[in-house]
């Protein structure tokens, strides 16, 4: 029974470990906590018992923060599939060179 704990405990820690050593993991974390911080100052704000009108502009704020960190990160994962189609590309295009290179000579 100590065993199984200890096998458990071990493939719990090589998770953890793998999520802690993780760029993407922690773009991932980071994209979250970029977008709901808008959400968690407007809400934190607007938790009070006085009246507020004036929110409605602070929403409409939040809501534009949250939409440019979406897009940010959006065009962010885009330009990151584009570098790597443009080096496959390049890639493809040296390796085709090199072959017709070898062939020649």
């Amino acid at each position: 029974m100590r065993s199984d704990l200890k096998d458990d405990d071990a493939k719990k820690a090589k998770f953890v470990k793998s999520k802690v050593l993780n760029d993407r993991w922690w773009d991932k974390i980071d994209h979250i906590l970029l977008f709901t911080e808008p959400i968690y100052d407007m809400l934190s704000f607007a938790d009070t018992d006085k009246p507020s009108l004036h929110l409605v502009d602070m929403w409409d704020t939040m809501i534009e923060k949250v939409k440019s960190v979406i897009y940010w990160h959006e065009e962010k994962r885009m330009m990151r599939n584009l570098f790597f189609i443009m080096w496959c590309k390049k890639s493809w295009l040296i390796g085709g060179i090199r072959a017709i290179h070898h062939f020649i000579t």
